[in-house]
């Protein structure tokens, strides 16, 4: 979500995707982990002065006030253990989004190529970004 905020190089695929979603009024679903991700990242980005601490502070208050219901309780973290066991990932902080999407049978769209690249033989449910058709959005 902060690529449509941030130019970055899928920026245009993010701000469509977020679009159809809201046209679509469709629910987002995410680990309450999202929300710590984005202070992490913004601060970052503001750190490495890719944007002013004022830009990262406006940011953050426009994410947060994104409609998306967060998820967080105990058999999401076992989950999210066990997928990022099954898959070999030496964290589990992107196995809690695929534990959320398994949960819900819902689609986890990602801007992680890296992750994307690791999981999609195993992850149906994953999408890279990058592939998001534009032209969906203009018709």
């Amino acid at each position: 979500m902060i690529q449509t905020l941030v130019e970055e190089e899928y920026s245009d695929q993010a701000r469509a995707l977020v679009a159809q979603i809201a046209d679509q009024k469709i629910s987002v679903i995410t680990p309450s982990l999202f929300q710590y991700e984005l202070v992490s990242i913004l601060r970052k980005l503001s750190h490495r002065k890719i944007i002013s601490v004022n830009d990262g502070e406006a940011y953050l208050a426009k994410l947060l006030l994104y409609p998306m219901t967060l998820v967080f309780d105990d058999a999401l973290h076992r989950r999210a253990y066990e997928i990022a066991s099954q898959l070999n990932l030496p964290a589990a902080y992107d196995a809690q989004y695929l534990a959320v999407a398994e949960r819900y049978e819902c689609e986890f769209w990602t801007s992680d190529e890296r992750l994307y690249n690791t999981v999609s033989a195993d992850i149906p449910r994953i999408r890279w970004i990058a592939y998001f058709n534009l032209q969906t959005t203009d018709e």
